[in-house]
């Protein structure tokens, strides 16, 4: 269990991420390119390779999510609800030192 900055400080260099191999096979160093490593990773991951529709496959079901469910669900984040969810977070609330409390 980390229980000092100095402790800390080592725990976070340990478990840092150092480079990043891009898609053309070149290590990313800084912390914007790791970043946009990453970000290209998940963006090609979660891409559809099935534009096609998926109406038939859905045939038959029964719909559990309401049109003004939906609308709340997808509704776009206000700046306030942001800062109530920040806000409302303990600060002791990490599980070990973070460096941060």
């Amino acid at each position: 269990m980390v229980e000092s900055p100095a402790q800390g400080q080592q725990f976070l260099s340990r478990k840092r991420t150092e480079k990043l191999k891009d898609r053309n096979g070149i290590f990313q160093r800084s912390g914007a390119e790791k970043g946009q490593v990453a970000s290209d990773y998940f963006q090609d991951l979660f891409k559809s390779s099935n534009l096609g529709s998926f109406q038939e496959w859905f045939q038959g079901f029964i719909p559990k999510v309401s049109n003004e469910m939906n609308s709340g669900l997808t509704a776009t984040v206000t700046t306030e609800e942001i800062k109530e969810a920040v806000f409302s977070i303990k600060a002791d609330s990490a599980f070990e030192f973070d460096l941060f409390t």
